[in-house]
């Protein structure tokens, strides 16, 4: 971490090395700690210290829950606070689902409907909402829910065809054998020449 600050020389001495090593490993650990600290302050990146969210807002803390599960409680309680309406009711649910939330009023029945669609599906009970919505909602008025989950994928079909041929050879001996074919031998003519002197010369 500090050595990229550090003339290049200096980083040729072990000692101021080994204590570089040292002191960026310690740096990182509470780096790492003021990091999770952090995360304590927001709702939806919060794990242990969710038990004081919940604390502050009079909840009972339930270790039993996963996170994603105590969370939305938490926004719930948070989003549940002043008038009931039906943009709270809304609120309420869409702290508890990754989806489409709709309030239908049926105010003749003395009731209300809340419709929610997920893409990602349920991944724990409902109760929770459940009374969460009982919590804020008018105690005159019935509550019916409609959920449909709707998940995608990819399916792929693959096919393969097959095919195979047998050849079957049969021993087979032949009686006679013929070879064909040409052979060159090249030639060549050759010129001699050859020279007769007779000694003494001269005379007849």
């Amino acid at each position: 971490m500090f050595n990229k600050y550090l003339p290049s020389f200096l980083l040729d001495n072990k000692e101021l090395v080994e204590i570089l090593k040292v002191s960026n490993s310690e740096i990182k650990s509470i780096d790492n700690l003021i990091q999770d600290l952090y995360e304590q302050c927001f709702i939806k990146t919060a794990t242990w210290g969710l038990k004081f969210w919940e604390e502050n807002l009079d909840l009972k803390t339930d270790i039993s829950k996963t996170y994603e599960e105590r969370r939305s409680i938490i926004l719930a309680k948070l989003r549940g606070q002043g008038t009931t309406t039906k943009k709270m009711i809304q609120s309420v649910a869409e702290s508890f689902v990754d989806g489409i939330v709709k309030v239908i009023e049926k105010n003749k029945d003395y009731a209300f409907t809340i419709n929610i669609e997920s893409v990602k599906g349920f991944p724990y009970k409902l109760d929770s909402l459940y009374n969460a919505i009982d919590e804020i909602k008018p105690a005159h008025l019935g509550t019916e829910y409609n959920l449909k989950s709707t998940t995608k994928d990819k399916v792929r079909f693959a096919s393969i065809t097959r095919c195979a041929e047998t050849i079957t050879v049969y021993p087979w001996t032949p009686k006679e054998t013929h070879v064909k074919g040409k052979i060159y031998i090249p030639t060549t003519n050759t010129n001699d020449f050859e020279t007769t002197t007779i000694y003494p010369k001269g005379g007849n």
